[in-house]
């Protein structure tokens, strides 16, 4: 059986694992954002999230999920590694933590799951005795020529909802 299912996704205020040692190796558009951001960041918000959303990354990572083997499916056989956002939207920025801001986000991911994942009568209950689903939520910066890992390194909440129907709206808010 291979069908798929919508998960929703988001980290409010993550931080990444390290911040890169020089903040000129950074694209332009990260000091372009800082300093739209120390100018007013609730007015400049539109524009610091067009200028940072193609660096943002989110990944669904079913194996991060204790007791999970059995309701993911790989399209190929072998376990289904990660799942990239079909759809990902900044909500927020903070550069306190500088020269990579703290983020808020949110994603979409479309995942294939076996039919085992449809028979399990209680998702909370499922959890409760194996591991949340928010465990397989991963977001993070894909920042070219950085060699600090770029990835959450902690977080102040993350969400998981799965199945979900809805879709993520199209301005993001500040």
């Amino acid at each position: 059986m291979n069908t798929q299912i919508t998960v929703y996704g988001n980290m409010e205020w993550f931080d990444i694992t390290e911040q890169p040692d020089n903040p000129a190796d950074l694209p332009a558009d990260f000091s372009i954002a800082y300093e739209l951001w120390k100018q007013s960041p609730e007015n400049n918000f539109r524009e610091i999230a067009r200028l940072l959303q193609p660096y943002l990354v989110a990944y669904f990572i079913p194996h991060n999920i204790r007791g999970s083997e059995g309701l993911f499916e790989n399209p190929d056989g072998d376990e289904l590694g990660e799942v990239q956002a079909q759809q990902i939207q900044l909500v927020g920025i903070d550069f306190t933590s500088y020269p990579v801001p703290l983020a808020n986000a949110e994603a979409l991911f479309v995942v294939p799951v076996k039919k085992a994942f449809f028979e399990i009568e209680n998702l909370d209950d499922w959890q409760n005795e194996n591991d949340l689903f928010v465990s397989g939520v991963v977001f993070g910066w894909h920042i070219p020529g950085i060699d600090t890992d770029t990835m959450f390194g902690d977080h102040q909440g993350a969400e998981c909802i799965l199945p979900y129907e809805g879709t993520l709206p199209t301005e993001a808010a500040s």
